[in-house]
């Protein structure tokens, strides 16, 4: 969120609506290497490491914030160090692109 723009509550809320609406039934997919660009950019050298999938619903909104539902445990698909994933609807179509790892 933006330290410039500070959004009313009920918009946020309306926002992370659309949001887990669109992540219904989705994937985060999570990968190595460099992010791409923005999220139209189309993954090159990057080896996706595992496949998460999304609840539908995905999870809820209250107060703005989106909590996720539970995710499952999945195989993993690769040995690699997480960096980013690119996360997608139920189409597999790109909702967008996020940095992963450790917190601090």
């Amino acid at each position: 969120m933006s330290n410039v723009m500070g959004f009313a509550t009920a918009r946020k809320t309306l926002r992370g609506e659309l949001v887990a609406s669109w992540l219904d039934g989705g994937e985060v997919r999570i990968y190595d290497g460099t992010r791409p660009t923005n999220a139209d950019t189309a993954i090159g050298s990057q080896v996706r490491l595992v496949t998460l999938a999304l609840d539908d619903p995905s999870g809820t909104v209250t107060n703005g914030v989106f909590t996720a539902s539970a995710i499952a445990a999945a195989l993993i698909a690769a040995t690699g160090t997480p960096t980013w994933a690119r996360v997608v609807d139920s189409a597999a179509e790109t909702v967008f692109d996020v940095d992963v790892g450790t917190v601090g």
